[in-house]
């Protein structure tokens, strides 16, 4: 990826942080339990999708340069939604899609949460990335 290469894609609304991932206990008793944390179906199922989103757009590119990322968020329906709480699900998918090699090369980020519209499911996300100068 170059100074000059820009993206622009859209992915479907992630799941929450709180619906990504799934905790659950190894061992007999209380002294001896383990948490061991997963990444439950929805978040499974939501990274196989931008998997073969990315595949589809041939966004394939393993970006290993620090990026500016800008993302627009349009929420499925008008639950409340937090917006730090879908991008875990989000960067985590991105990174096994090879858009990026790691969501550690994000060094900007801008958000914005769109409430002025229809609510349509599944929701939508509207990302920018470029790279930095």
């Amino acid at each position: 990826m170059s100074n000059k290469d820009e993206f622009l894609f859209s992915l479907p609304f992630p799941p929450s942080i709180n619906s990504y991932y799934g905790y659950t206990c190894i061992g007999r008793t209380i002294r001896q339990a383990i948490a061991k944390v997963f990444i439950r179906d929805k978040g499974r199922d939501y990274r196989k999708l931008v998997i073969e989103i990315i595949k589809q757009k041939n966004l394939e590119i393993n970006a290993n340069v620090p990026l500016e990322v800008t993302i627009t968020l349009t929420p499925p329906d008008n639950r409340v939604h937090d917006i730090d709480n879908v991008l875990k699900c989000l960067f985590d998918s991105l990174s096994h899609a090879n858009f990026w090699q790691d969501d550690r090369y994000v060094r900007k980020l801008n958000m914005d949460y769109r409430e002025d519209i229809k609510y349509t499911k599944p929701g939508s996300v509207l990302i920018h990335v470029k790279a930095l100068e």
